[in-house]
């Protein structure tokens, strides 16, 4: 597999290797980095992540949700989410 400048998989895993020595990362990163790039994709950033968001109990959220259900017994948890 070639990369958008060219070079090989393996001539982009040693010039790594040779500017990061032991720290360089894996060829089979390099290898998946190309085939990234190739499909379009245009920075190593990171893709948000995927499905439902994290939630955090704390007392602050548990008391604001009773005044919410106080306020309005019928309040749904859409409103509340």
């Amino acid at each position: 597999t070639r990369s958008l400048l060219g070079f090989t998989t393996t001539q982009i895993h040693r010039k790594l290797i040779i500017a990061n020595g032991p720290d360089a990362v894996s060829f089979n990163t390099v290898a998946y980095w190309i085939r990234r790039f190739a499909r379009g994709r245009d920075s190593f950033e990171a893709d948000p992540p995927s499905g439902r968001s994290v939630t955090v109990v704390t007392s602050k959220n548990i008391r604001a949700v009773k005044l919410l259900v106080t306020d309005d017994p019928h309040v749904t948890t859409d409103y509340i989410a």
